[in-house]
């Protein structure tokens, strides 16, 4: 075990004054070269915390001592550690605590009911969609049909069988079939990000750089878009830049401090039982910007649906509420990162309000989405449309 190698503290101050889109190449679990050898170097954001070490299966749970950086971070590195091992952090409180915190930047996790951080290297996956990749676009003058689904329930094994689900090879044949019969032009994927619960969806985050272990890990997920990709497919994730689960392991109360949540515990929680992202605090932003920014990268997606949008746009979703103003400023911030970034990749809202620009660019005002849901469609719409047509105009207000 050693301190480790030096870390790039431009690209860290960049990040903790929220102006990166790239953490996940910093924090998190990284494969370095050090003398001929491959370790394994760790890093964590903990200001608040009076002490971090590292436990994993790799040291049988016994803690190794980080070293603290001045702006807050903790990091070893060491050559011990392999990949698919599982680790967590050991964090000790500022009044004394001891709390075991799974990585918010790991990019892979147990399989639930467990709740540590598995180590994943993402680098060496040789892709084979360049040519789709080199023509894709928004798709603004093209044919565009979504099949939204979640990949836990299109289709299941067993319904009694707690791994009842199908894995990404045995999803992509019948579901690349289906959609290509039906005349489907892309599959909208239900949250991939970590979640302990699942029930909930994929809704209620525990990872944002982890795709959940249900259905295999991050490989066999890029040769899934992969597979899409090569059949002319194009793939969108739901994403939940909103809220975060409550769970011990996971962001709530990271280090003791409330470093991802409002301070005021009147606006920490949301009416769907989960916590808020503060975005008045600079590295909140970089956390999730980066995270959005990851999925593009690494994972080829090609588009975003952002979830609840009108609560970052309204304060509890409400418009009598009134503006949430860190939600605006992190939206046309991100998006416009975005659409620099990566500006073939739809940015799509989720949004109930009647909130004016949402798809204009942020140079003009706008909140730079490129599609905007009609959340009307599945109840006004359809509830018109099921209407004897002699009835319609009695119901033109749907």
């Amino acid at each position: 075990m050693e301190k480790g190698v030096s870390m790039n503290m431009d690209s860290l101050l960049n990040y903790l004054r929220g102006g990166s889109s790239h953490g996940y190449r910093q924090f998190g679990a990284h494969p370095v070269w050090e003398d001929g050898i491959r370790k394994v170097r760790f890093s964590v954001y903990a200001p608040y915390a009076q002490n971090v070490a590292l436990i994993g299966t790799f040291n049988c749970w016994q803690p190794w001592q980080m070293q603290r950086l001045d702006c807050g971070v903790w990091t070893l590195t060491s050559s011990e550690p392999q990949e698919g091992q599982m680790y967590k952090y050991q964090i000790t409180t500022a009044d004394g605590q001891l709390m075991d915190r799974a990585d918010p930047f790991a990019f892979g996790s147990e399989l639930r009911p467990g709740t540590a951080s598995v180590i994943r290297f993402l680098e060496g996956y040789r892709w084979q969609d360049e040519a789709y990749m080199a023509q894709r676009e928004k798709n603004y003058n093209r044919p565009m049909n979504i099949y939204e689904l979640h990949a836990g329930s299109w289709r299941v094994k067993d319904k009694t069988d707690s791994e009842r689900f199908y894995s990404y090879d045995e999803l992509a044949q019948p579901l690349i079939e289906y959609v290509q019969k039906m005349g489907y032009t892309h599959i909208e994927l239900l949250p991939l990000t970590e979640h302990p619960l699942d029930a909930s969806w994929g809704y209620q985050v525990s990872g944002y750089f982890s795709a959940t272990s249900r259905y295999g890990s991050p490989v066999r997920l890029m040769q899934f878009i992969d597979r899409c990709h090569r059949a002319g497919i194009g793939v969108i994730l739901d994403f939940v830049p909103t809220h975060f689960v409550l769970d011990s392991h996971a962001l709530l109360q990271f280090d003791g401090s409330c470093l991802y949540e409002p301070n005021d515990p009147n606006a920490r929680f949301s009416q769907w039982g989960s916590a808020l992202f503060d975005f008045t605090k600079p590295h909140v932003l970089s956390f999730l910007r980066s995270s959005l920014d990851f999925w593009c990268s690494v994972y080829h997606f090609d588009g975003i649906r952002y979830d609840a949008v009108s609560n970052l746009i309204y304060h509890n979703g409400r418009k009598e509420d009134g503006l949430n103003e860190p939600g605006l400023w992190f939206l046309r911030t991100t998006n416009y990162a975005m659409s620099q970034n990566h500006p073939q990749v739809m940015l799509i809202a989720e949004d109930s309000s009647d909130f004016i620009k949402v798809t204009a660019p942020v140079v003009y005002g706008g909140l730079g989405f490129d599609y905007k849901w009609d959340l009307g469609w599945m109840h006004d719409t359809l509830e018109y449309l099921h209407e004897e047509p002699i009835n319609r105009k009695w119901h033109h207000n749907e």
